[in-house]
């Protein structure tokens, strides 16, 4: 091989060498722009995971706190419900509540007039409340004491003390029923039936369930049983009782009252009657002297005829 032919494959190569060199080039910068977007991408994407992720911590620490606040509010029920529990254990304080939820029914449906708390009866016996009827209906009395511990006893009790809290339960109501019967129906000073107030809906379920014999022994001593919804359907005819009343009351007054105005119109008719005889007279009285005016006027006309005729 010459030494020019040599020069020139040497040429050749370098210039391929160059040409594949500038290629080379040009995809190492198609590619650095291509990772340069890539990288853009992932930065804004970044941007926005980490403003997700901040939203997402402002959430979570929010419903931490909401969490933190339910659980300081379950305490607070929980607290709020043993409390509950152990007012109802205790007889005293289980009356009271019997009362109180009594009271604020009562006081929601009647008027003010028509029902008493704690009044003694002729008996000497004290009612918790009664419902003053009007007419000859006689007075409702309301007892608002009810056996929370038995049935705490009965709803706590296993197969093998179930049929004991059972009797205990029912020889309790029955005793109970029988206390109502003779302390608050008493013939000519209170109605023939009295209410035996169960504010708990669970006992008073209870009761008509599984107790059903308790119910018709109570109808029979002519003791109603009344729950809080049973006692304001009780109120509400009571009260239809007492507007119907009442509007018989007015109808008698307005009765009386269109009496005396038809009395008052008779008498007007009379006084009318008189008057326009008054009037008849005076008006004869009147034509009287109309006639005799005009026969002096006649007599006076004649007269001055004669004078003219004579001068």
């Amino acid at each position: 091989m010459t030494e020019s032919k040599i020069i020139l494959l040497i040429t050749l190569a370098l210039f391929l060498f160059i040409i594949l060199c500038l290629i080379l080039f040009s995809k190492i910068g198609l590619i650095k722009n291509r990772i340069a977007e890539i990288i853009n991408i992932l930065s804004e994407r970044s941007g926005q995971t980490t403003i997700q992720l901040g939203e997402l911590n402002k959430s979570l620490t929010s419903l931490s706190e909401k969490t933190t606040n339910l659980n300081i509010l379950s305490t607070g029920l929980g607290k709020e419900v043993t409390s509950l529990n152990n007012i109802l254990a205790n007889n005293q304080s289980r009356g009271a509540f019997g009362e109180l939820s009594l009271e604020m029914i009562i006081k929601d449906i009647l008027p003010e007039k028509y029902y008493s708390f704690q009044e003694t009866l002729s008996n000497n016996k004290r009612v918790d409340c009664i419902i003053k009827l009007p007419g000859k209906h006689g007075d409702i009395c309301i007892d608002s004491k009810y056996p929370h511990s038995r049935f705490i006893e009965l709803m706590e009790s296993d197969k093998d003390t179930k049929n004991n809290a059972k009797r205990e339960f029912s020889r309790y109501v029955l005793n109970h029923i029988k206390e109502i019967q003779e302390k608050y129906i008493i013939p000519g000073e209170t109605s023939e039936w009295a209410l035996m107030y169960v504010p708990s809906e669970s006992v008073y379920i209870e009761l008509n369930v599984n107790f059903q014999e308790l119910i018709q022994v109570g109808f029979q001593s002519k003791v109603i049983l009344a729950s809080p919804s049973s006692l304001w359907a009780i109120l509400n005819s009571v009260r239809a009782i007492i507007r119907n009343s009442e509007i018989s009351d007015n109808v008698a007054h307005i009765q009386a009252e269109v009496e005396k105005i038809y009395k008052y119109t008779n008498n007007l008719s009379g006084q009318i009657h008189n008057l326009k005889k008054k009037f008849n007279s005076m008006n004869s009285d009147i034509v009287t002297v109309e006639e005799s005016t005009k026969k002096i006027t006649t007599s006076s006309e004649k007269i001055i005829t004669i004078e003219k005729n004579r001068s």
